[in-house]
Order: C-alpha cells, then sequence, then structure tokens
C-alpha cells in the first residue's frame, strides 16, 4: 500500500523505509499518525492491538485486524480452502477486501520468509497485520544488505535495536550478516554488530574498505561462534586476533580462541608476513583460507599457515 500512495517503485532499502517501520507501537491511538515517506507524507490511521503470532498445526485461522473475516486451512490436505465470513465491517474509501486478507498468518510469514532485507522492512510499513508479522523472530536469522548509497551503520543501529526488544541490549536469533559492497559502513556499524549479536555465526563485509583492525578485533573478541569471515577488499584490515582485553580474560589453558573455518582476505593489501603469523597462531581450525592479490605476504608468511593451520 505505502508504494502505490507514494508512487515509488525503488525496491532498494531507503533511510524512510527504516524508520517508519519504527513509527508503529501496540498501543492503540486516538489520532492518525503522520509518517514521512522522502518528500511526501502519509496520513496512517491508528491501528488496534493484535495478539501474538503463534504458529499452529492443522487448521489454521486467519483473522484480519480490520474486518472480520474468517478462513481455515489445511496444511496437510488436498488444497481446498473452506472459507465463510460475515459480512465485513465498513472499511473506508480506499479500503477494500483482497484475497491476500484471506491468508492464514502462518501462510503470510512463510510468504514473508522468501523476501530479502529491504523488501521485509517495507511490507512493515503497510499496516500493522503485517507490521506484526513481518518483525517474527524466525525471519531475522539473517540480515542481507547491498546498498553501496545506505547509511548502513544507521540501518544496523534500528534493526538491531528492534530486534533486541524482547532480549534487551541483544539479538539471540541474528547469526549471519551480509553487508557486501556497503561502502558507507565504519567502525560504528561493527561496534553495533558487535555488541548486540553475540550468536553470529556468519560475517560478510566484502568491499566495505572504511573498516579497521580495531572494530573487527572487537566482533571477532564478542562473538566466539564466528565461522564465516568475509573482508575481502578491506585494505585497512592487516590482522586477525583478539582485543587486548578479550586476551586478558581468556583462560591460559584454552589454547584456540578463535573458531574461524573461513577466511577470505582477497584484495587486503596491507596485509603482510607478520601479521599472518598472528593470524596462523590464532585460527587454527581454518579449513578456508584466501589470500588472492596480497602483494605484499611472502613465503614466510605461507610457512607460518602451513606449520599452523
Amino acid at each position: 500500500h505505502d508504494t502505490e500512495s507514494t508512487g515509488k517503485t525503488n525496491s532498494s532499502l531507503s533511510q524512510s523505509d527504516l524508520s517508519t517501520t519504527m513509527d508503529f507501537t501496540p498501543t492503540i491511538t486516538k489520532t492518525r499518525k503522520t509518517v514521512s515517506f522522502g518528500e511526501e507524507t502519509e496520513m496512517i490511521p491508528p491501528y488496534p492491538p493484535r495478539k501474538a503470532y503463534q504458529a499452529r498445526n492443522g487448521l489454521k485461522p486467519a483473522i484480519s485486524h480490520s474486518h472480520k473475516v474468517y478462513a481455515s486451512v489445511h496444511v496437510n490436505g488436498d488444497g481446498y480452502i473452506p472459507y465463510n465470513s460475515e459480512r465485513p465491517e465498513k472499511l473506508g474509501k480506499d479500503r477494500r477486501l483482497s484475497a491476500f486478507d484471506l491468508l492464514s498468518d502462518d501462510l503470510v510469514v512463510k510468504i514473508f520468509s522468501y523476501l530479502p532485507t529491504d523488501q521485509l522492512c517495507k511490507c512493515a510499513c503497510v499496516d500493522r497485520r503485517w507490521y506484526d508479522l513481518s518483525w517474527e523472530p524466525h525471519l531475522w536469522t539473517h540480515i542481507d544488505m547491498s546498498n553501496e548509497n545506505l547509511d548502513i551503520d544507521r540501518a544496523l543501529r534500528i534493526l538491531t535495536w528492534r530486534l533486541s526488544r524482547e532480549t534487551p541490549n541483544v539479538c539471540l536469533m541474528l547469526e549471519k550478516i551480509k553487508l557486501s559492497k556497503c561502502e558507507k559502513l565504519t567502525n560504528k556499524g561493527l561496534h553495533v554488530i558487535a555488541k548486540r549479536c553475540p550468536e553470529l555465526t556468519t560475517l560478510e563485509v566484502a568491499g566495505c574498505y572504511n573498516i579497521t583492525n580495531e572494530a573487527l578485533y572487537e566482533v571477532i573478541s564478542r562473538c566466539p561462534n564466528l565461522q564465516h569471515l568475509d573482508i575481502t577488499g578491506c585494505p585497512c584490515i592487516t590482522c586477525i586476533a583478539l582485543t587486548p582485553e578479550a586476551t586478558m580474560r581468556a583462560c591460559p589453558l584454552h589454547g584456540k580462541q578463535i573458531s574461524l573455518q573461513y577466511l577470505d582476505m582477497t584484495d587486503c593489501y596491507g596485509l603482510e608476513d607478520a601479521g599472518l603469523r598472528v593470524i596462523a597462531n590464532n585460527c587454527r581450525e581454518l579449513t578456508h583460507f584466501y589470500l588472492r592479490r596480497c602483494v605484499r605476504i611472502t613465503d614466510i608468511g605461507v610457512q607460518y599457515v602451513a606449520n599452523n593451520c
């Protein structure tokens, strides 16, 4: 509905899309709420609170928040959808009953699971029902964005804040973050990831040339389950290690501290033999290690890897 009212069809995630997803609140408001989409504004009616979505087996009732519609779907049946409805309540001048309103919450969430992160954020701007369903925790096990013009630091701050509302300060469900070609990513964005994503297993920041060792060390130190790291085209990255604080807290009997298994440092021009030696000593579980066009390493550095990994 939002794309029709604003006349925008751009599929990339914009700043207003992220901020708009945070405007819906679970309480009933008596006044209309104005939501900004670039230069235009749209009046969003107040939405009544909905019950939390819960997946069920067998028959699944689909109840629209704006009018009385009752339908049920046999998940394991022959595809027949028994349907009966009462006379809809007054929908307003621009509101019509659509086929999508007849789908159960389970089916809508299933459809949402195939959407990329930017489209999922836009779905949260449609109405109250879509807002509730688009923020289902299991839809947010990964974040995948690739936009060189996006203020990705702000996007990460907003998304992780929203995803950590049920578990204050941390996003326990978020396991994969892919931000390749997000050129505006800085150390601030990595600090947000390190602070709020302790269960992270995959991080891809290829082409994010503004990040440095300091922020990457913090991510590695605070995300002990990190196994996949792609820092292709990050010339300021010269080493992979723990922060000094994390090193002091580490148990001396626990030899391996970094559990990385996949590391891609292609086009990391600042990497030298000294940094490669530290990586070889700290990342002994590596099974895939890429050093394409790292022109400053020599046979000595390669030997460190062969002897320790």
